[in-house]
């Protein structure tokens, strides 16, 4: 054993509690072969964590500590480069351990696609479940560059394991998504509120942020930023109704691209996440 002062280790807050004793496993899934435009999201998972280290445990808001909570962090997933419907099933077997060991998963992308392998598992054990999407786009696309499982189509696959999706913070899509959207009468919010957001989830959800939620002026570091975004302030007010309302089984932060401080808002805006989950107190 070699001992020596660190700036930390690879793991979400510094914290490393074994898989079978979490409250909470971080799944970083460093993955990005469909992405369009900017591409580097699959070190985002990576960036999270390492800036994870530099924020304060202790939650100013909730006047409790994270530290007091056991928190995992597993190895970054090896991707299945054979397709991206490969990677989307590996996921859902990996999210679908973590369920089975009544853990909280929150998984870290790696681009938007592999959500739907999260959603497929969470599915297959809970009953009532809404996906609540906060992101830029819709991302209903049946297929895009010749690919029914690229990023672009991440909630149309969904769609066929939840038949209760909502939206918040939609400013672009195709006309052939705002067609299925009018068909189908999806619950569309291009901003917050709160309640009418809140009171649309069933009572189990998975939720998604896609970081281009947020105004890029906030969250540069996203591979298609959209302007008009919500603020951090904003995504933590619906978070906190949520999570007291709700029973939030899954998460995930995914299409960071490092830059700037874009993974430190990144960071600590899952560190609130988390805290809201564990920590906050009954209404």
């Amino acid at each position: 054993m070699i001992n020596y002062p660190s700036r930390g280790k690879y793991s979400f807050l510094g914290l490393d509690a074994e898989p079978e004793e979490a409250d909470v496993i971080i799944f970083p899934v460093p993955y990005d072969s469909t992405t369009s435009y900017k591409p580097g999201t699959r070190v985002g998972p990576r960036a999270i964590i390492l800036a994870s280290n530099e924020i304060e445990t202790f939650d100013l808001e909730l006047k409790k500590d994270l530290s007091d909570l056991k928190i995992c962090t597993l190895p970054e997933l090896e991707p299945d480069v054979d397709s991206p419907k490969a990677t989307v099933e590996l996921v859902a077997k990996v999210v679908g351990q973590i369920i089975k060991l009544e853990k909280f998963p929150v998984m870290l992308g790696g681009e938007h696609t592999i959500t739907i392998g999260a959603v497929k598992a969470a599915s297959k054990h809970f009953e009532n479940l809404t996906v609540l999407s906060l992101d830029a786009h819709a991302d209903l696309r049946d297929s895009f560059q010749n690919s029914m499982y690229s990023h672009a189509c991440t909630m149309r696959r969904c769609l066929e394991y939840c038949k209760k999706p909502v939206w918040v913070g939609v400013r672009s899509m195709s006309e052939e998504e705002h067609k299925l959207c009018k068909k189908k009468r999806f619950q569309i919010y291009q901003k917050i509120d709160v309640n009418k957001i809140v009171n649309e989830c069933k009572e189990n959800v998975y939720l998604t942020i896609d970081l281009d939620v947020l105004d890029p002026s906030i969250m540069p570091g996203v591979g298609t930023p959209v302007p008009c975004g919500l603020s951090v302030q904003e995504v933590l007010a619906l978070l906190k109704q949520l999570f007291r309302k709700k029973n939030v089984v899954a998460a995930d932060l995914v299409e960071l691209i490092p830059f700037g401080i874009s993974e430190d808002i990144a960071a600590a805006l899952l560190a609130k996440l988390v805290a809201y989950k564990f920590l906050l107190p009954s209404a």
